[in-house]
């Protein structure tokens, strides 16, 4: 059993919350990079719940794939009613050359919400990521902001904020939705993601850093707090040439 099996049910419960950064800006960007999806083949990858699969195929898609290395987030499907042109399996994006039902599929887009730091394999992930796209698709990605994890690293280990940026060793830290559970995260500088992107034959489009509204910041403030601290996300929008 992996560690995601262990935080497999708190996951979905935190997400869904109204005051989720997840609901607040992760999932209105990713959907907004995301754009038309009517007609396509989606592959989510790093799927967790399958919630935002989910929401792919009511909308319009026409196929989505969810992979996710916890067989937790996957097992829910096999007894819940989906729709047919949704399809879940158990993988890891450190080896997504190893997981059969990919292995000669193409998709018109690829999606990697807040998972790629998981990866053991930065450039092998993304290089897997452009095989399974045709010429013209769309790769999203969202990670965690790198300076959320200068900011951390600071903290923690008293080291000065450059020092913390270029070490891109592997970092095990308390998981936010059960700090009993640890999980360990890569944090690689912002260009050398952007470098793994373009060296395997993508080209970036847009990059956002979002932000909550003012109107969010009123309502939550005990999250613009967190948002001006940690910094939130960082998004990435690329096509396969």
């Amino acid at each position: 059993m992996n560690v995601w099996d262990n935080l497999a049910d708190k996951y979905e419960g935190l997400q869904i919350r109204e005051d989720s950064l997840d609901t607040l800006v992760e999932f209105p960007i990713q959907r907004e990079l995301i754009g038309d999806m009517q007609g396509k083949r989606i592959l989510d990858l790093a799927c967790g719940s399958g919630r935002k699969a989910l929401t792919l195929a009511h909308e319009g898609a026409a196929n989505v794939v969810g992979i996710d290395i916890s067989q937790n987030f996957i097992l829910k499907w096999k007894t819940q009613k989906k729709p047919d042109n949704l399809e879940f399996y158990q993988g890891d994006i450190s080896n997504l050359s190893d997981i059969v039902v990919l292995q000669g599929q193409k998709f018109d887009i690829v999606l990697c919400f807040q998972a790629l730091g998981y990866s053991t394999n930065l450039k092998g992930t993304i290089s897997a990521i452009r095989d399974f796209l045709n010429v013209g698709g769309r790769f999203i990605l969202t990670t965690a902001h790198p300076f959320k994890f200068v900011v951390e690293k600071q903290e923690r280990d008293k080291i000065k904020p450059g020092e913390a940026y270029r070490d891109e060793s592997s970092y095990c830290f308390p998981s936010m939705w059960d700090n009993s559970v640890a999980i360990s995260h890569a944090t690689p500088m912002i260009s050398t993601v952007i470098n793994a992107i373009v060296s395997n034959k993508f080209s970036i489009d847009r990059v956002l850093e979002p932000d909550m509204s003012e109107d969010q910041k009123q309502r939550f403030p005990h999250k613009a707090e967190w948002m001006n601290k940690y910094f939130g996300i960082i998004a990435y929008s690329c096509s396969a040439i």
